[in-house]
């Protein structure tokens, strides 16, 4: 049997070591981004019919208001689109309220879809009660599929088995 070369060795160890690098920072973005980016965790609507708006709390926590935000706000009205609103940041770290006029009567099926600018959103819903004043949602809000963050999978995976490799090429 021929022998091989020490140093053929070491060159392909480089390539390996290289090409893990290389494979673990491209992975970087992708396991960072979901992993700091959410959708907003909690929405509640409060119609005043006397004054025909529809207050939005939200909550959104973030580090920076100005680079992670909820960037758009979709109201419907009965399940027809109403009223679309965009942003360029969050006014505060997490919680904060958005006025919006809607003419609405008893009845009425108000919903809105708050959306992070890097993943994910949230839905809620209320009925319009005239005769009663303003109405409140429920406390709590109700997520749609997806504002549940996923939990890192394959990306996560790769990068581990990736760092292993390095450190087991490493030791070699």
């Amino acid at each position: 049997m021929e022998e091989m070369n020490p140093q053929y060795f070491d060159s392909r160890k480089s390539v390996l070591v290289l090409l893990a690098l290389v494979a673990l920072s491209g992975l970087d973005s992708a396991l960072i981004t979901p992993a700091l980016a959410h959708p907003p965790s909690a929405m509640a609507l409060e119609y005043d019919a006397a004054r025909q708006t529809l207050i939005v709390a939200i909550t959104h926590t973030v580090d920076d208001p100005s680079t992670h935000y909820v960037t758009r706000l979709e109201l419907t009205r009965n399940g027809a689109p109403y009223l679309t609103e965009e942003y360029s940041n969050q006014p505060t770290k997490s919680e904060f309220t958005h006025t919006l006029v809607v003419e609405s009567g008893n009845g009425d099926l108000l919903g809105v879809t708050a959306t992070c600018n890097r993943y994910g959103s949230i839905q809620k819903e209320l009925t319009v009660s005239v005769p009663a004043g303003p109405v409140t949602s429920a406390p709590t809000a109700t997520p749609s599929a997806s504002a549940t963050p996923e939990a890192p999978g394959f990306e996560l995976l790769v990068a581990l088995a990736s760092a292993g490799a390095v450190c087991w090429l490493l030791r070699r």
